[in-house]
Protein backbone atom coordinates (compact mmCIF):
# COMPACT_ATOMS: atom_id res chain seq x y z
CA UNK A 1 0.00 0.00 0.00
CA UNK A 2 3.03 2.44 0.75
CA UNK A 3 4.98 1.02 -1.85
CA UNK A 4 1.53 1.92 -4.12
CA UNK A 5 1.37 5.85 -2.68
CA UNK A 6 4.86 6.23 -3.12
CA UNK A 7 4.53 5.74 -7.06
CA UNK A 8 1.61 7.76 -7.32
CA UNK A 9 3.47 10.73 -5.80
CA UNK A 10 6.69 10.15 -8.28
CA UNK A 11 4.18 9.76 -11.55
CA UNK A 12 2.30 13.25 -10.62
CA UNK A 13 5.55 15.19 -9.90
CA UNK A 14 7.02 14.00 -13.07
CA UNK A 15 3.59 15.26 -14.96
CA UNK A 16 4.32 18.54 -12.78
CA UNK A 17 8.11 18.68 -13.81
CA UNK A 18 6.99 18.09 -17.51
CA UNK A 19 3.97 20.90 -17.56
CA UNK A 20 6.87 24.06 -17.65
CA UNK A 21 7.18 26.64 -19.55
CA UNK A 22 9.71 29.06 -19.19
CA UNK A 23 10.77 32.58 -20.92
CA UNK A 24 14.04 34.42 -21.56
CA UNK A 25 16.48 37.23 -23.47
CA UNK A 26 20.21 37.04 -24.16
CA UNK A 27 20.69 39.76 -21.76
CA UNK A 28 18.59 41.99 -19.98
CA UNK A 29 19.80 45.04 -21.47
CA UNK A 30 18.77 45.78 -24.60
CA UNK A 31 18.82 48.63 -26.96
CA UNK A 32 15.92 50.97 -27.72
CA UNK A 33 14.75 50.60 -31.07
CA UNK A 34 17.11 47.48 -31.99
CA UNK A 35 14.89 43.72 -32.06
CA UNK A 36 15.96 41.49 -29.58
CA UNK A 37 14.43 37.63 -29.17
CA UNK A 38 12.29 36.81 -26.84
CA UNK A 39 12.81 32.65 -26.57
CA UNK A 40 9.84 30.43 -25.20
CA UNK A 41 10.54 26.60 -23.61
CA UNK A 42 7.68 24.49 -23.06
CA UNK A 43 7.61 20.66 -21.81
CA UNK A 44 4.57 18.34 -21.20
CA UNK A 45 3.08 14.87 -22.68
CA UNK A 46 0.86 17.24 -24.66
CA UNK A 47 1.99 20.79 -25.88
CA UNK A 48 -0.87 23.01 -27.41
CA UNK A 49 -2.02 26.64 -28.33
CA UNK A 50 0.78 29.71 -27.16
CA UNK A 51 -1.14 32.67 -25.44
CA UNK A 52 0.87 35.62 -26.11
CA UNK A 53 0.84 38.64 -23.65
CA UNK A 54 -2.06 41.18 -23.72
CA UNK A 55 -1.70 45.00 -22.85
CA UNK A 56 2.12 45.26 -23.48
CA UNK A 57 3.96 48.60 -22.38
CA UNK A 58 6.97 49.70 -23.64
CA UNK A 59 7.89 46.73 -25.61
CA UNK A 60 6.26 45.41 -29.11
CA UNK A 61 6.26 41.03 -30.10
CA UNK A 62 5.34 39.68 -33.07
CA UNK A 63 2.42 38.07 -32.99
CA UNK A 64 4.18 34.59 -34.97
CA UNK A 65 7.43 33.25 -33.89
CA UNK A 66 10.17 33.53 -36.23
CA UNK A 67 11.92 30.42 -35.55
CA UNK A 68 10.20 27.32 -33.93
CA UNK A 69 11.97 24.06 -32.71
CA UNK A 70 10.08 20.46 -31.41
CA UNK A 71 11.69 17.61 -29.97
CA UNK A 72 9.84 14.37 -28.85
CA UNK A 73 11.45 11.67 -26.38
CA UNK A 74 10.19 8.86 -25.09
CA UNK A 75 10.87 7.20 -21.73
CA UNK A 76 8.88 4.80 -19.31
CA UNK A 77 6.48 3.88 -22.31
CA UNK A 78 5.16 7.58 -22.40
CA UNK A 79 6.37 10.12 -24.62
CA UNK A 80 6.66 13.74 -23.72
CA UNK A 81 7.24 16.77 -26.08
CA UNK A 82 9.98 19.86 -25.63
CA UNK A 83 9.15 23.10 -27.90
CA UNK A 84 10.71 26.34 -28.18
CA UNK A 85 9.72 29.17 -30.06
CA UNK A 86 11.53 32.60 -31.04
CA UNK A 87 9.75 35.77 -30.81
CA UNK A 88 11.22 38.93 -32.28
CA UNK A 89 10.85 41.97 -29.84
CA UNK A 90 11.67 45.59 -29.65
CA UNK A 91 11.73 48.12 -26.76
CA UNK A 92 9.96 51.43 -27.94
CA UNK A 93 10.98 53.71 -24.58
CA UNK A 94 14.20 53.67 -22.45
CA UNK A 95 14.13 52.78 -18.45
CA UNK A 96 12.95 49.52 -16.65
CA UNK A 97 9.85 47.61 -18.75
CA UNK A 98 8.49 44.08 -17.91
CA UNK A 99 7.51 41.44 -20.64
CA UNK A 100 4.47 39.90 -19.00
CA UNK A 101 4.01 36.13 -19.12
CA UNK A 102 3.43 33.76 -21.80
CA UNK A 103 0.67 30.98 -21.38
CA UNK A 104 0.90 27.53 -23.66
CA UNK A 105 -1.69 24.85 -22.84
CA UNK A 106 -0.07 21.52 -21.81
CA UNK A 107 -2.00 18.64 -20.92
CA UNK A 108 -5.19 21.03 -21.26
CA UNK A 109 -3.97 23.29 -18.58
CA UNK A 110 -2.91 26.79 -19.10
CA UNK A 111 0.95 27.13 -17.61
CA UNK A 112 2.71 30.73 -17.34
CA UNK A 113 6.04 31.21 -17.61
CA UNK A 114 7.21 34.25 -15.40
CA UNK A 115 7.89 37.25 -16.06
CA UNK A 116 11.03 39.01 -17.60
CA UNK A 117 12.52 42.65 -16.13
CA UNK A 118 14.13 44.30 -18.64
CA UNK A 119 16.39 48.01 -19.11
CA UNK A 120 16.46 49.68 -22.07
CA UNK A 121 19.12 51.88 -23.07
CA UNK A 122 19.91 54.29 -25.83
CA UNK A 123 21.80 52.43 -28.86
CA UNK A 124 25.07 54.00 -28.94
CA UNK A 125 27.37 54.66 -32.18
CA UNK A 126 30.67 56.62 -32.70
CA UNK A 127 30.84 59.63 -34.24
CA UNK A 128 34.06 58.99 -35.95
CA UNK A 129 34.44 55.46 -37.12
CA UNK A 130 38.14 53.93 -37.41
CA UNK A 131 39.78 55.05 -40.63
CA UNK A 132 42.02 51.28 -41.51
CA UNK A 133 43.69 49.73 -38.84
CA UNK A 134 43.72 53.14 -36.49
CA UNK A 135 41.64 54.08 -33.98
CA UNK A 136 41.13 57.63 -32.99
CA UNK A 137 43.00 58.63 -30.08
CA UNK A 138 39.30 59.62 -28.32
CA UNK A 139 36.03 58.13 -28.95
CA UNK A 140 32.89 60.35 -29.15
CA UNK A 141 29.79 58.57 -28.52
CA UNK A 142 26.25 59.65 -29.60
CA UNK A 143 23.13 57.91 -28.80
CA UNK A 144 21.47 56.25 -32.18
CA UNK A 145 18.08 58.07 -31.25
CA UNK A 146 19.83 61.52 -31.52
CA UNK A 147 21.64 60.15 -34.75
CA UNK A 148 18.68 59.04 -36.55
CA UNK A 149 15.17 60.25 -35.46
CA UNK A 150 11.85 61.08 -37.08
CA UNK A 151 9.55 64.37 -37.02
CA UNK A 152 5.83 65.03 -37.49
CA UNK A 153 4.51 68.59 -37.64
CA UNK A 154 2.16 70.81 -39.29
CA UNK A 155 1.76 74.31 -40.27
CA UNK A 156 -1.04 75.46 -38.61
CA UNK A 157 -1.53 74.28 -35.07
CA UNK A 158 -5.23 76.37 -35.67
CA UNK A 159 -7.61 76.49 -38.56
CA UNK A 160 -11.09 76.36 -39.51
CA UNK A 161 -13.26 73.59 -41.37
CA UNK A 162 -11.99 72.42 -44.25
CA UNK A 163 -8.73 75.20 -44.67
CA UNK A 164 -5.82 73.79 -46.24
CA UNK A 165 -3.10 72.45 -44.10
CA UNK A 166 0.65 71.42 -44.75
CA UNK A 167 1.71 67.77 -42.61
CA UNK A 168 5.53 67.69 -43.03
CA UNK A 169 7.16 64.04 -42.17
CA UNK A 170 10.95 64.52 -41.85
CA UNK A 171 13.68 61.66 -41.38
CA UNK A 172 17.01 63.59 -39.63
CA UNK A 173 19.72 61.11 -40.34
CA UNK A 174 23.50 62.29 -38.64
CA UNK A 175 25.68 63.56 -41.20
CA UNK A 176 28.29 60.97 -40.82
CA UNK A 177 30.13 58.52 -42.75
CA UNK A 178 29.66 56.17 -39.57
CA UNK A 179 25.79 55.69 -39.95
CA UNK A 180 23.70 54.63 -43.26
CA UNK A 181 20.10 54.42 -43.15
CA UNK A 182 17.89 52.40 -45.11
CA UNK A 183 14.10 52.83 -44.79
CA UNK A 184 11.50 49.59 -45.41
CA UNK A 185 9.34 50.29 -48.57
CA UNK A 186 5.75 51.20 -48.03
CA UNK A 187 5.97 53.12 -44.71
CA UNK A 188 2.55 53.52 -43.87
CA UNK A 189 1.31 57.36 -43.00
CA UNK A 190 -0.18 58.32 -39.93
CA UNK A 191 -3.59 57.84 -39.29
CA UNK A 192 -5.56 61.27 -40.12
CA UNK A 193 -9.22 60.12 -39.51
CA UNK A 194 -11.44 63.52 -39.47
CA UNK A 195 -8.94 64.96 -42.45
CA UNK A 196 -9.42 64.63 -46.31
CA UNK A 197 -5.99 63.85 -47.09
CA UNK A 198 -4.17 64.58 -50.88
CA UNK A 199 -2.51 63.05 -52.00
CA UNK A 200 -3.46 59.68 -50.00
CA UNK A 201 0.49 58.92 -49.24
CA UNK A 202 2.52 61.71 -48.49
CA UNK A 203 5.35 62.23 -51.45
CA UNK A 204 8.98 63.01 -51.62
CA UNK A 205 9.42 66.92 -51.48
CA UNK A 206 13.08 67.68 -50.94
CA UNK A 207 16.28 66.72 -49.38
CA UNK A 208 18.45 69.15 -46.97
CA UNK A 209 21.16 70.07 -44.51
CA UNK A 210 20.16 71.47 -41.79
CA UNK A 211 21.54 71.76 -37.97
CA UNK A 212 20.09 70.31 -34.49
CA UNK A 213 21.80 70.34 -31.28
CA UNK A 214 25.20 71.73 -32.87
CA UNK A 215 24.58 68.89 -34.94
CA UNK A 216 24.82 68.76 -38.73
CA UNK A 217 21.84 66.68 -40.50
CA UNK A 218 20.48 65.24 -43.43
CA UNK A 219 16.94 65.46 -43.70
CA UNK A 220 14.86 63.97 -45.67
CA UNK A 221 10.97 65.50 -46.21
CA UNK A 222 7.65 64.03 -47.24
CA UNK A 223 4.75 66.49 -47.26
CA UNK A 224 0.61 66.18 -47.80
CA UNK A 225 -2.19 68.39 -47.81
CA UNK A 226 -4.61 67.90 -44.81
CA UNK A 227 -8.14 69.52 -44.94
CA UNK A 228 -10.29 68.79 -41.60
CA UNK A 229 -13.87 67.58 -41.79
CA UNK A 230 -14.99 68.59 -38.80
CA UNK A 231 -14.99 71.07 -35.80
CA UNK A 232 -13.07 69.97 -32.73
CA UNK A 233 -9.94 69.08 -31.66
CA UNK A 234 -8.62 66.59 -34.31
CA UNK A 235 -5.26 63.85 -33.34
CA UNK A 236 -2.68 62.98 -36.70
CA UNK A 237 -1.79 59.69 -35.31
CA UNK A 238 1.95 58.32 -34.42
CA UNK A 239 4.22 58.25 -37.66
CA UNK A 240 6.31 54.94 -37.15
CA UNK A 241 8.76 54.63 -39.42
CA UNK A 242 10.68 51.44 -40.07
CA UNK A 243 14.08 50.61 -41.52
CA UNK A 244 17.69 48.96 -41.18
CA UNK A 245 20.66 51.42 -40.18
CA UNK A 246 24.37 50.60 -40.42
CA UNK A 247 26.64 52.13 -38.00
CA UNK A 248 30.10 51.70 -36.10
CA UNK A 249 29.39 50.79 -32.36
CA UNK A 250 31.36 49.89 -29.38
CA UNK A 251 31.58 46.47 -30.88
CA UNK A 252 32.34 47.40 -34.69
CA UNK A 253 30.16 47.93 -37.71
CA UNK A 254 26.59 46.52 -36.30
CA UNK A 255 23.44 46.31 -38.55
CA UNK A 256 20.69 46.70 -36.63
CA UNK A 257 16.60 46.82 -37.65
CA UNK A 258 14.95 49.77 -35.96
CA UNK A 259 11.89 51.23 -34.99
CA UNK A 260 11.31 55.04 -35.27
CA UNK A 261 7.99 57.22 -33.88
CA UNK A 262 6.79 60.64 -34.47
CA UNK A 263 4.57 61.52 -31.74
CA UNK A 264 0.66 62.65 -32.73
CA UNK A 265 0.30 66.04 -33.49
CA UNK A 266 -3.29 67.86 -32.00
CA UNK A 267 -5.12 70.42 -34.49
CA UNK A 268 -7.67 72.37 -32.62
CA UNK A 269 -10.44 73.03 -35.93
CA UNK A 270 -12.75 75.74 -35.65
CA UNK A 271 -16.65 75.80 -36.79
CA UNK A 272 -17.70 78.13 -39.80
CA UNK A 273 -19.37 81.11 -38.13
CA UNK A 274 -23.18 80.98 -38.25
CA UNK A 275 -24.90 82.30 -39.46
CA UNK A 276 -23.83 80.58 -43.44
CA UNK A 277 -25.48 82.45 -46.21
CA UNK A 278 -28.19 80.82 -48.00
CA UNK A 279 -26.25 79.57 -51.19
CA UNK A 280 -22.98 78.57 -49.28
CA UNK A 281 -22.21 75.28 -50.47
CA UNK A 282 -19.10 74.25 -48.42
CA UNK A 283 -16.28 75.72 -50.68
CA UNK A 284 -13.16 77.22 -47.90
CA UNK A 285 -10.09 78.86 -49.05
CA UNK A 286 -9.36 81.22 -51.65
CA UNK A 287 -11.18 81.34 -54.92
CA UNK A 288 -11.86 83.57 -57.51
CA UNK A 289 -15.24 82.39 -60.16
CA UNK A 290 -15.35 82.90 -63.47
CA UNK A 291 -18.15 81.76 -66.14
CA UNK A 292 -18.81 81.89 -69.87
CA UNK A 293 -22.11 80.22 -72.64
CA UNK A 294 -19.88 78.27 -75.32
CA UNK A 295 -22.57 79.80 -77.74
CA UNK A 296 -24.16 83.39 -77.99
CA UNK A 297 -26.36 82.30 -80.77
CA UNK A 298 -28.29 78.86 -81.15
CA UNK A 299 -31.29 77.45 -83.04
CA UNK A 300 -34.65 76.54 -80.68
CA UNK A 301 -34.58 73.16 -78.78
CA UNK A 302 -30.58 73.12 -79.39
CA UNK A 303 -28.57 72.78 -76.17
CA UNK A 304 -25.39 75.14 -75.57
CA UNK A 305 -23.11 74.64 -72.55
CA UNK A 306 -23.28 76.78 -69.80
CA UNK A 307 -19.36 76.84 -67.68
CA UNK A 308 -19.21 78.04 -63.94
CA UNK A 309 -15.28 77.40 -63.00
CA UNK A 310 -14.00 77.45 -59.45
CA UNK A 311 -10.43 78.27 -59.53
CA UNK A 312 -8.16 78.75 -56.19
CA UNK A 313 -6.20 76.68 -53.08
CA UNK A 314 -9.12 74.83 -51.01
CA UNK A 315 -10.22 71.57 -50.83
CA UNK A 316 -11.86 69.76 -54.41
CA UNK A 317 -14.15 67.21 -52.34
CA UNK A 318 -15.93 70.34 -50.59
CA UNK A 319 -16.54 72.85 -53.30
CA UNK A 320 -20.63 72.57 -54.33
CA UNK A 321 -22.07 73.51 -57.09
CA UNK A 322 -23.52 76.77 -57.78
CA UNK A 323 -26.96 77.55 -56.56
CA UNK A 324 -28.58 78.93 -60.52
CA UNK A 325 -31.35 81.61 -60.67
CA UNK A 326 -34.24 80.86 -62.28
CA UNK A 327 -34.33 80.85 -66.73
CA UNK A 328 -37.40 81.04 -68.14
CA UNK A 329 -37.80 79.13 -71.39
CA UNK A 330 -35.15 76.31 -70.65
CA UNK A 331 -34.35 73.37 -69.69
CA UNK A 332 -31.34 73.07 -67.40
CA UNK A 333 -29.53 70.10 -66.84
CA UNK A 334 -27.67 68.75 -63.68
CA UNK A 335 -24.20 69.76 -63.81
CA UNK A 336 -21.43 67.45 -65.05
CA UNK A 337 -18.36 67.73 -62.50
CA UNK A 338 -15.05 68.49 -64.21
CA UNK A 339 -11.44 68.49 -62.24
CA UNK A 340 -8.98 70.02 -64.45
CA UNK A 341 -5.21 68.84 -63.69
CA UNK A 342 -2.90 71.99 -62.18
CA UNK A 343 0.68 71.96 -61.87
CA UNK A 344 1.68 73.18 -58.11
CA UNK A 345 4.54 72.04 -56.42
CA UNK A 346 2.40 72.84 -53.17
CA UNK A 347 -0.62 70.73 -53.90
CA UNK A 348 -3.51 72.74 -52.95
CA UNK A 349 -4.62 74.56 -56.52
CA UNK A 350 -7.39 73.14 -57.38
CA UNK A 351 -10.12 74.33 -60.50
CA UNK A 352 -13.46 72.63 -60.81
CA UNK A 353 -15.89 73.23 -63.44
CA UNK A 354 -19.35 73.05 -63.67
CA UNK A 355 -20.77 72.48 -67.04
CA UNK A 356 -24.57 72.96 -67.90
CA UNK A 357 -26.36 71.88 -71.09
CA UNK A 358 -29.00 74.83 -71.57
CA UNK A 359 -31.65 74.33 -74.05
CA UNK A 360 -33.68 76.73 -75.23
CA UNK A 361 -37.72 76.19 -75.52
CA UNK A 362 -38.91 79.19 -77.35
CA UNK A 363 -36.77 81.50 -79.90
CA UNK A 364 -35.97 85.02 -78.93
CA UNK A 365 -33.69 86.52 -76.76
CA UNK A 366 -32.48 84.52 -73.66
CA UNK A 367 -31.32 86.26 -70.89
CA UNK A 368 -29.35 83.78 -68.15
CA UNK A 369 -29.08 86.42 -65.20
CA UNK A 370 -26.25 86.71 -63.00
CA UNK A 371 -25.19 83.52 -61.17
CA UNK A 372 -23.26 84.29 -57.56
CA UNK A 373 -21.30 81.73 -56.10
CA UNK A 374 -20.22 81.97 -52.28
CA UNK A 375 -17.17 80.74 -50.36
CA UNK A 376 -15.70 80.80 -46.93
CA UNK A 377 -12.41 83.15 -47.48
CA UNK A 378 -9.92 81.86 -45.25
CA UNK A 379 -7.28 84.95 -45.84
CA UNK A 380 -10.37 87.52 -44.92
CA UNK A 381 -11.71 84.66 -42.40
CA UNK A 382 -15.26 85.52 -43.89
CA UNK A 383 -17.57 84.51 -46.52
CA UNK A 384 -17.19 85.74 -49.74
CA UNK A 385 -20.12 86.36 -52.63
CA UNK A 386 -18.65 86.37 -56.28
CA UNK A 387 -20.28 87.01 -59.15
CA UNK A 388 -20.91 86.07 -63.08
CA UNK A 389 -22.59 86.90 -66.09
CA UNK A 390 -25.61 87.95 -66.99
CA UNK A 391 -25.38 86.00 -70.16
CA UNK A 392 -27.60 86.93 -73.17
CA UNK A 393 -28.09 84.09 -75.95
CA UNK A 394 -29.93 84.91 -79.36
CA UNK A 395 -32.28 82.10 -80.19
CA UNK A 396 -33.80 81.21 -83.80
CA UNK A 397 -36.72 79.85 -84.07
CA UNK A 398 -35.85 76.59 -85.68
CA UNK A 399 -37.71 73.42 -88.40
CA UNK A 400 -41.07 74.72 -90.24
CA UNK A 401 -41.84 77.56 -90.85
CA UNK A 402 -45.60 77.03 -91.99
CA UNK A 403 -45.53 78.01 -95.69
CA UNK A 404 -47.60 75.96 -97.81
CA UNK A 405 -47.23 75.12 -101.55
CA UNK A 406 -50.37 74.71 -103.96
CA UNK A 407 -50.18 73.58 -107.57
CA UNK A 408 -52.80 72.53 -110.22
CA UNK A 409 -53.22 70.80 -112.72
CA UNK A 410 -51.19 73.76 -115.16
CA UNK A 411 -47.99 73.21 -113.49
CA UNK A 412 -45.39 71.39 -114.76
CA UNK A 413 -44.52 67.53 -113.66
CA UNK A 414 -41.06 68.22 -114.37
CA UNK A 415 -40.47 71.51 -112.55
CA UNK A 416 -37.48 71.19 -110.32
CA UNK A 417 -38.54 70.73 -106.68
CA UNK A 418 -36.47 69.02 -103.76
CA UNK A 419 -39.25 69.82 -101.11
CA UNK A 420 -42.49 68.00 -102.91
CA UNK A 421 -43.08 64.70 -104.88
CA UNK A 422 -45.68 65.54 -108.18
CA UNK A 423 -49.03 65.33 -108.11
CA UNK A 424 -50.56 61.88 -109.42
CA UNK A 425 -53.60 63.08 -111.62
CA UNK A 426 -54.89 59.65 -112.56
CA UNK A 427 -55.19 58.02 -108.91
CA UNK A 428 -58.17 55.41 -110.47
CA UNK A 429 -60.96 53.72 -108.67
CA UNK A 430 -61.30 54.47 -105.43
CA UNK A 431 -63.10 51.76 -103.44
CA UNK A 432 -65.07 51.54 -100.48
CA UNK A 433 -65.36 48.82 -97.55
CA UNK A 434 -68.79 48.46 -96.01
CA UNK A 435 -69.07 48.90 -92.20
CA UNK A 436 -68.42 46.57 -89.81
CA UNK A 437 -70.44 46.92 -86.74
CA UNK A 438 -66.76 45.93 -84.58
CA UNK A 439 -64.96 48.49 -86.57
CA UNK A 440 -68.17 51.42 -86.00
CA UNK A 441 -67.97 49.99 -82.22
CA UNK A 442 -64.25 50.31 -81.55
CA UNK A 443 -63.97 53.84 -83.76
CA UNK A 444 -65.94 55.29 -81.34
CA UNK A 445 -64.79 53.93 -77.93
CA UNK A 446 -60.82 54.07 -78.94
CA UNK A 447 -60.83 57.79 -79.68
CA UNK A 448 -61.89 58.77 -76.30
CA UNK A 449 -59.48 56.42 -73.90
CA UNK A 450 -57.06 57.50 -76.22
CA UNK A 451 -57.58 61.05 -75.58
CA UNK A 452 -57.84 60.26 -71.99
CA UNK A 453 -54.35 58.47 -71.57
CA UNK A 454 -53.01 61.85 -73.64
CA UNK A 455 -54.72 63.53 -70.75
CA UNK A 456 -53.47 61.86 -68.23
CA UNK A 457 -50.04 61.94 -69.95
CA UNK A 458 -49.41 65.26 -70.56
CA UNK A 459 -50.80 66.06 -66.42
CA UNK A 460 -48.21 64.16 -65.28
CA UNK A 461 -45.60 65.70 -67.31
CA UNK A 462 -46.32 69.10 -66.82
CA UNK A 463 -45.82 67.90 -63.26
CA UNK A 464 -42.74 66.76 -63.41
CA UNK A 465 -41.75 69.78 -65.33
CA UNK A 466 -42.91 71.78 -62.64
CA UNK A 467 -43.42 70.25 -59.47
CA UNK A 468 -39.08 69.85 -59.12
CA UNK A 469 -39.54 68.51 -55.69
CA UNK A 470 -42.16 65.71 -56.88
CA UNK A 471 -39.86 64.69 -59.55
CA UNK A 472 -36.60 64.68 -57.36
CA UNK A 473 -38.58 62.30 -55.21
CA UNK A 474 -40.40 60.06 -57.25
CA UNK A 475 -36.84 59.44 -59.74
CA UNK A 476 -34.28 59.53 -56.36
CA UNK A 477 -34.49 55.41 -56.02
CA UNK A 478 -33.60 54.96 -59.47
CA UNK A 479 -31.08 57.25 -59.47
CA UNK A 480 -29.27 56.12 -56.48
CA UNK A 481 -29.30 53.05 -58.04
CA UNK A 482 -28.14 53.97 -61.21
CA UNK A 483 -25.06 55.20 -59.70
CA UNK A 484 -24.58 52.27 -56.92
CA UNK A 485 -24.25 49.96 -60.25
CA UNK A 486 -21.61 52.35 -61.66
CA UNK A 487 -19.63 52.23 -58.73
CA UNK A 488 -17.56 49.64 -59.79
CA UNK A 489 -16.22 51.96 -62.80
CA UNK A 490 -15.11 54.84 -60.81
CA UNK A 491 -11.76 55.24 -59.89
CA UNK A 492 -12.83 56.57 -56.45
CA UNK A 493 -15.91 53.86 -55.46
CA UNK A 494 -16.08 55.46 -51.94
CA UNK A 495 -16.52 58.98 -53.04
CA UNK A 496 -19.41 57.88 -55.72
CA UNK A 497 -20.88 55.45 -52.86
CA UNK A 498 -21.09 58.11 -50.62
CA UNK A 499 -22.73 60.43 -53.19
CA UNK A 500 -25.28 57.77 -54.15
CA UNK A 501 -26.55 57.59 -50.48
CA UNK A 502 -26.54 61.43 -49.77
CA UNK A 503 -28.17 62.40 -52.83
CA UNK A 504 -30.61 59.59 -52.37
CA UNK A 505 -31.96 61.94 -48.65
CA UNK A 506 -31.29 64.84 -50.73
CA UNK A 507 -33.61 63.80 -53.45
CA UNK A 508 -36.63 62.77 -50.89
CA UNK A 509 -36.31 65.76 -49.00
CA UNK A 510 -35.62 68.02 -51.73
CA UNK A 511 -32.09 70.01 -50.53
CA UNK A 512 -29.05 70.38 -52.03
CA UNK A 513 -26.84 67.75 -52.14
CA UNK A 514 -23.69 69.24 -52.56
CA UNK A 515 -21.45 69.51 -49.39
CA UNK A 516 -23.99 67.28 -47.61
CA UNK A 517 -21.87 65.02 -44.82
CA UNK A 518 -23.41 61.98 -42.60
CA UNK A 519 -24.12 64.43 -40.18
CA UNK A 520 -26.44 66.39 -42.57
CA UNK A 521 -28.07 63.09 -43.46
CA UNK A 522 -28.20 62.41 -39.64
CA UNK A 523 -30.55 65.34 -39.41
CA UNK A 524 -32.66 64.74 -42.41
CA UNK A 525 -33.57 60.78 -41.46
CA UNK A 526 -34.21 61.88 -37.87
CA UNK A 527 -36.23 64.98 -38.84
CA UNK A 528 -38.21 63.00 -41.18
CA UNK A 529 -39.20 60.12 -38.78
CA UNK A 530 -37.24 57.07 -39.85
CA UNK A 531 -36.61 54.29 -37.71
CA UNK A 532 -33.35 54.10 -35.13
CA UNK A 533 -32.60 50.99 -36.89
CA UNK A 534 -32.42 51.54 -40.42
CA UNK A 535 -30.86 55.11 -39.75
CA UNK A 536 -27.62 53.28 -38.34
CA UNK A 537 -27.53 51.47 -40.77
CA UNK A 538 -27.72 53.64 -43.29
CA UNK A 539 -24.90 56.07 -41.33
CA UNK A 540 -22.82 53.30 -40.26
CA UNK A 541 -21.91 53.26 -44.56
CA UNK A 542 -21.54 56.62 -45.11
CA UNK A 543 -19.18 57.24 -42.30
CA UNK A 544 -17.36 54.27 -43.47
CA UNK A 545 -17.20 55.88 -47.00
CA UNK A 546 -15.67 59.34 -44.97
CA UNK A 547 -13.10 57.53 -43.33
CA UNK A 548 -11.60 56.04 -46.87
CA UNK A 549 -12.31 59.43 -48.47
CA UNK A 550 -10.49 61.22 -45.64
CA UNK A 551 -8.60 58.88 -44.04
CA UNK A 552 -6.20 57.94 -47.13
CA UNK A 553 -6.98 54.70 -47.71
CA UNK A 554 -8.63 52.37 -50.20
CA UNK A 555 -11.32 50.08 -51.00
CA UNK A 556 -10.41 46.54 -51.26
CA UNK A 557 -12.71 44.86 -54.25
CA UNK A 558 -14.42 42.73 -51.16
CA UNK A 559 -14.91 45.67 -49.73
CA UNK A 560 -16.40 47.43 -52.38
CA UNK A 561 -18.74 44.59 -53.16
CA UNK A 562 -19.79 44.37 -49.74
CA UNK A 563 -20.49 48.30 -49.04
CA UNK A 564 -22.38 48.57 -52.56
CA UNK A 565 -24.55 45.67 -51.44
CA UNK A 566 -25.43 47.07 -48.30
CA UNK A 567 -25.84 50.29 -49.90
CA UNK A 568 -28.62 48.74 -52.46
CA UNK A 569 -30.35 46.90 -49.66
CA UNK A 570 -30.50 50.38 -47.86
CA UNK A 571 -31.60 52.79 -50.39
CA UNK A 572 -34.52 49.53 -51.00
CA UNK A 573 -35.76 49.74 -47.30
CA UNK A 574 -35.12 53.53 -46.72
CA UNK A 575 -37.33 53.24 -49.93
CA UNK A 576 -40.19 51.22 -48.58
CA UNK A 577 -40.33 52.53 -44.77
CA UNK A 578 -41.00 56.48 -46.54
CA UNK A 579 -44.00 54.96 -49.28
CA UNK A 580 -45.71 53.30 -45.85
CA UNK A 581 -45.00 56.53 -44.68
CA UNK A 582 -47.08 58.25 -47.80
CA UNK A 583 -43.75 59.71 -49.04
Amino acid sequence: MVRAAFLLLLALSQVAMAAEVTTSVDSNQVALGVPFLVTLHAEGTAVGEVKLPQDLKGVEISRQPIRSFTNYSFGSGAASASVEYGFRATATETGRITIPPFGVKIDGQMVFSKPIELTVTPAAMQVAPPRGDRRPPERQEINLEDAVFVTSEVDKAEVVEQEPMKLTLSLWQLDNEALDVDPYRDIPPPTTEGFYATPRMPQYVAESEETRDGRQYRVRRFQQILYPTQAGELTIGEWNWKGAVRFWGRSGTQYRDIILRAAPVKVRVLPLPQPRPADFRGAVGRYRVEGDVTESQVAQEMPTKLVVRIIGEGNPAAIGEPVLPEIPGTHVSDPERVDVPISDPHGISVEKDFVYTVTPTRPGRLHIPEITYTFFDIGARQYSTQRVGPFDIEVRASGETGRRVVVDAATPQDAPSEEMAPLDLNPGTLATEPPWGLVAAVTGIVPPLAYGALALFMARRRRFQHDVRYARSYHARSRALRRLDAVGTISEPSDELFRALAGYVADKCAVTESGMTSADVARLLEANGVSDELRDGYLKILRACERVRYGGSELSGTEQDALAHAAHANVDALEAEWRRAGR
